[in-house]
C-alpha cells in the first residue's frame, strides 16, 4: 500500500496482484462442486432406496380384491438419478415379482421418457412403470402415494441439513 496525496490529500491507494493462476482457482471451484453434487448424489440414492422399499411394502399390501396376476405392477416401481439428463447409475427397480419381468422393462422404458425431460440439474426419479399403474392408484390402493410423501419428506430433510452445513 502507498501513501500519496499532494495539497493534503491523504488518500490511501492499493494495488492488488493475483499471485494464483486463475486455471488454479478454476479447478479448485470444479473440486468443490463435484464434491457437493457427489453428497446429492449419495443422498438422492438412499432416498430412491428407500421410496422403492416403501413402495414394494404398499403394493405388497394391496388388498386381496385386487388380483396380482404378474407380479408386472410391483415389479416396475424403480428409481433412477439424472445428473443433467445423464444416468448416474443404472435405474433401479424393485426385484421382479412372480413372472414379472415385464414391470422391470417398463419401469426402465418409463425412466428413459423421462430422461429425455429432465435434462437439467440433479433429478431423483421415482416410478412405477406400468401402464395400469394410475388406474390401480386411483381405485384407492397406495401405489407411489407413500413412497412420494417419504420422498419429500426425506428431500426436505435433507436440503435443511445441507443448507445448514453450507453445501448448498
Amino acid at each position: 500500500m502507498e501513501s500519496r496525496g499532494a495539497g493534503g490529500d491523504n488518500r490511501m491507494s492499493a494495488e492488488l496482484e493475483m499471485t494464483t493462476p486463475i486455471e488454479e482457482i478454476e479447478a479448485y471451484v470444479e473440486k468443490e462442486l463435484q464434491k457437493r453434487i457427489g453428497l446429492v448424489i449419495e443422498a438422492f440414492k438412499r432416498i430412491g432406496e428407500e421410496c422403492i422399499s416403501v413402495a414394494r411394502v404398499k403394493v405388497q399390501a394391496i388388498p386381496k380384491d385386487y388380483t396380482d396376476r404378474t407380479g408386472n405392477l410391483r415389479s416396475s416401481v424403480g428409481y433412477a438419478i439424472l445428473d443433467n439428463g445423464e444416468l448416474v447409475q443404472e435405474p433401479t427397480v424393485v426385484s421382479v415379482v412372480k413372472d414379472g419381468k415385464d414391470g422391470e422393462k417398463r419401469a426402465n422404458e418409463y425412466i428413459k421418457k423421462l430422461q429425455s425431460e429432465y435434462n437439467d440439474g440433479l433429478v431423483l426419479i421415482v416410478v412405477a412403470g406400468m401402464d395400469y399403474a394410475a388406474y390401480v392408484q386411483a381405485k384407492g390402493y397406495d401405489v407411489l402415494v407413500s413412497a412420494d410423501m417419504k420422498m419429500e419428506e426425506m428431500v426436505e430433510r435433507m436440503v435443511a441439513k445441507f443448507t445448514k452445513a453450507g453445501i448448498l
